[in-house]
C-alpha cells in the first residue's frame, strides 16, 4: 500500500503582472511553509450605550493579505532576477515589468498543476537568501497584498 503523504515543496510559485484568466505568468520556483493572514475589510459599527455592533460595514476597513513563504529557486538567481523585487539600480538588464506597482502571486499544486490559490496586488516587504549545501538556493520572503482568490481545486 502506498502512502498518500508527499514530502517536500508541493507548491509551484508563478508570478504575473496582469490579473485574469490567461494572463501571462512566469514560474519562479517551488514554495514551502506558505502562511498568510487575510483581513476581510469589515468594520463593526456601534451605537451609543450598546455593547453589540448594529452593523458590519463591508469595505469600511482595509482588506489586506500579509504572509511569508520559503522559496526554492534555481541556482544563480535571486528575487530581483526572478522579477519579485525591483532592482535598486534600474539597469536595462531587467524586464520593465519589475518596476511595476504590483505583481500577482499564483500558487499551483506541484502534482496536479491546478491553481491552489492566488494573492493579487502583492509587494514583497523584505527577503533573505540562503545558499545551502549542494547549491540549493532558498529565499525567505515576507509580502503583503490586497486580494486573496481561491484556486480551481
Amino acid at each position: 500500500m502506498q502512502s498518500g503523504i508527499r514530502t517536500g515543496a508541493n507548491l509551484i510559485l508563478k508570478i504575473g503582472y496582469e490579473t485574469g484568466t490567461g494572463a501571462p505568468e512566469k514560474t519562479i520556483g517551488y514554495c514551502t511553509n506558505v502562511s498568510f493572514n487575510v483581513t476581510n475589510g469589515q468594520k463593526a459599527i456601534f451605537t451609543v450605550d450598546s455593547p453589540f455592533p448594529q452593523e458590519l460595514a463591508q469595505g469600511a476597513a482595509p482588506s489586506m493579505v500579509n504572509g511569508s513563504m520559503v522559496l526554492y529557486m534555481l541556482k544563480g538567481t535571486d528575487p530581483v532576477k526572478a522579477g519579485l523585487i525591483p532592482p535598486t539600480n534600474q539597469q536595462a538588464l531587467y524586464p520593465q515589468q519589475i518596476g511595476s506597482k504590483y505583481c500577482h502571486l499564483r500558487f499551483y499544486d506541484r502534482f496536479t498543476y491546478e491553481k491552489a490559490f492566488e494573492i493579487q496586488y502583492v509587494k514583497v516587504k523584505d527577503w533573505s537568501m540562503t545558499v545551502a549545501a549542494k547549491q540549493i538556493v532558498m529565499g525567505q520572503l515576507r509580502f503583503e497584498g490586497f486580494y486573496y482568490e481561491v484556486g480551481t481545486s
